[in-house]
């Protein structure tokens, strides 16, 4: 099933099935992963199966799902900053997103995390220690 031609309206960066509902039921977008043509990246973050897994698309996919005021941060941002510190099996499922937001306070306003630790990988703030 894997050779079986992708419609032309897969994108070939990050998505989620907001982006191509249009023109791709859920139903069948359920298939495509199934079948291993399309692979989640996150949750509710999809990616074509032949696009590599790089660290460019990592934070594509996280942009489209983080919020702008908050930090991704623990091994979350290990993972977009290429360090693999997941489990075998938390991989199996989906890699947790974890990203700190405190209401009324800055998104950097953490005890180990300071507004210089951060920096920016395609839209998205992660959190590195200072």
């Amino acid at each position: 099933m894997i050779g079986m031609m992708l419609p032309p309206q897969i994108p070939d960066v990050p998505f989620t099935w907001a982006h191509v509902k249009e023109s791709l039921p859920r139903h069948r977008l359920v298939e495509l992963v199934r079948n291993r043509q399309v692979r989640r990246v996150l949750t509710g973050v999809y990616l074509r199966a032949d696009v590599p897994d790089t660290l460019v698309n990592r934070a594509r996919a996280a942009a489209l799902v983080v919020s702008p005021f908050a930090v991704v941060c623990d091994r979350t941002a290990s993972w977009l900053l290429g360090v693999d510190t997941f489990e075998y099996r938390e991989l199996e499922i989906l890699p947790p997103l974890e990203t700190y937001v405190l209401r009324g306070h800055s998104p950097t306003n953490r005890p180990s995390v300071t507004a210089a630790a951060g920096t920016c990988k395609r839209g998205t703030s992660v959190s590195s220690r200072a």
